[in-house]
């Protein structure tokens, strides 16, 4: 999948917090991502970001380049930091194991039905490494990159 790469270095260097990104069909029907600028967002007002909010201008603009160049966006993908070397994050915060958090949280499967993605993809890591990269649909069942979200039939 083109662009995943750079985009898994983009997560950590935004470790502890959220980074996301756009996951689009180029004109050949692969698979492609693209980083988006991304703010940490203190959505319960506790003083800690558990969140991310897309930089608005940023995101329109990549989609408008995807757009002109023949490319659909199909759905989001979004970084679930490891967070145990953070002392000062909420327990409520902290996965207890890599398989937990790479699955959508409430919020997650919440936005992803409300901004209609056929697909979501989460990054888990940590600021040194990527413990897991999955796709999911709307009833988190795992969708394989370079496969139709809707059917699962192989693209090209």
């Amino acid at each position: 999948m083109k662009g995943l790469k750079q985009f898994q270095e983009d997560c950590k260097k935004a470790h502890p917090y959220e980074h996301s990104g756009i996951i689009f069909l180029d004109k050949n029907d692969q698979w492609n991502v693209v980083s988006v600028i991304t703010h940490p967002k203190d959505w319960d007002g506790d003083g800690y970001p558990e969140g991310f909010e897309p930089n608005k201008t940023d995101w329109y603009r990549k989609k408008r380049e995807i757009l002109k160049n023949g490319g659909v966006p199909i759905g989001v993908i979004h970084s679930h930091p490891v967070l145990d070397e953070v002392k000062e994050a909420p327990i409520e915060y902290k996965f207890t194991t890599v398989k937990e958090s790479s699955h959508p949280s409430e919020m997650d499967l919440k936005l992803q039905r409300k901004f209609k993605h056929l697909v979501r993809g989460i990054v888990v890591c940590d600021k040194t490494r990527i413990f897991k990269t999955r796709f999911h649909d709307v009833r988190d069942k795992t969708v394989k990159p370079n496969t139709c979200p809707l059917c699962g039939a192989r693209l090209k």
